[in-house]
């Protein structure tokens, strides 16, 4: 799917919902933007946005088929 786009990763970052909480911002991505942390994880490469490190370090990403969406898995979030 990212080959076909012609994209080369994930760009993934926590951004504010305005109510005190975070959500996870991916996107596609042709290269790595100069401060952004690049890291390989099962063949798939991530463009980290430095701010967001911290709070996103440890966390497992799934698809899940049946809601048709991403599922983070973060350690780092008090349940």
């Amino acid at each position: 799917m990212i080959k076909s786009k012609n994209k080369k990763g994930i760009r993934l970052r926590l951004v504010s919902d305005g109510c005190a909480t975070y959500v996870y911002d991916m996107d596609f991505g042709t290269r790595r933007i100069e401060g952004e942390i690049e890291l390989k994880a099962n063949g798939v490469t991530f463009y980290i946005d430095p701010k967001s490190a911290d709070f996103i370090r440890g966390t497992k990403i799934d698809y899940d088929t049946k809601e048709e969406g991403f599922v983070f898995d973060n350690p780092n979030v008090k349940k």
